[in-house]
């Protein structure tokens, strides 16, 4: 049964480093989608965009990995202008993570910088979820499909940001 076990254990090994370094994962961003223009609100967390795709802030914990090396200067007040009653840029965490759900259970997502582009180069860029994580299994899979590949290889195609998308 123990020699079962690590052979089933080494196989899901390789199928990870096989995935994490294949055009599945490295060109996930062919999927990924950044907002439209303004962003209107719609609740607390919940922004719409110009062609109507529904964004939602992420708190700060579920954006650790999109936060730059060195903090730019924020000053006091200072909020991101693409937002409708936009929060205020926290010094700490100065990029703001928005998903937007899609209903296969996947997610497009956009890192806001406080300069108000979206991040979308380095290790720390957006990413398409293949999972999004929403719920106790959602979140499993993403730490399988999203976040494991992205420890092993962080190497991604930019998101394409000239692309018309269809609503």
């Amino acid at each position: 049964m123990k020699k079962f076990v690590l052979i089933v254990l080494a196989v899901l090994l390789a199928g990870l480093l096989v995935f994490s370094f294949s055009g599945l994962h490295s060109n996930r961003n062919n999927n990924n989608r950044f907002p439209k223009g303004f962003l209107t609100q719609k609740d607390s967390v919940t922004y719409q965009d110009e062609v109507g795709l529904m964004w939602e802030i992420q708190p700060h914990g579920a954006n650790t990995f999109h936060q730059p090396d060195a903090l730019p200067v924020v000053t006091h007040n200072q909020k991101y202008k693409v937002l409708e009653n936009s929060p205020r840029i926290d010094p700490e965490h100065p990029n703001v993570k928005l998903l937007c759900l899609l209903p296969s259970g996947t997610s497009y997502e956009a890192i806001l910088q406080p300069n108000g582009t979206y991040l979308n180069t380095s290790s720390k860029t957006s990413t398409y979820n293949y999972s999004s994580p929403k719920g106790f299994w959602a979140s499993v899979k993403h730490g399988i499909f999203d976040v494991l590949p992205h420890l092993i290889n962080s190497n991604y195609s930019p998101t394409k940001t000239n692309e018309k998308i269809k609503s």
